[in-house]
């Protein structure tokens, strides 16, 4: 009788364990939400006084299309002392 309210007990105590991470691994095969809106691009900017909302959209948005290269090198890793 004690082995199989054990067994049960395992059991329940396995399906509670397993079961989140099998939802986890599996849901993307059948769930399929995708979010597509336009990021607001001066919804935190701060608006000077002079210029209008959507003025600053434009800005804000010529200045996303702009590709900066940087050429900058790696520091060297400088040796560190033994033991850290």
């Amino acid at each position: 009788m004690f082995k199989r309210k054990g067994f049960i007990i395992g059991i329940i105590v396995l399906t509670v364990v397993a079961a989140p991470i099998i939802w986890w691994l599996a849901s993307p095969l059948f769930l399929n939400t995708r979010l597509n809106e336009e990021f607001p691009l001066s919804a935190s900017a701060l608006v000077p006084s002079d210029m209008s909302r959507q003025e600053v959209e434009k800005q804000m948005a010529d200045a996303a299309k702009m590709e900066t290269r940087m050429d900058e090198k790696m520091p060297l890793l400088q040796a560190l002392p033994c033991g850290v």
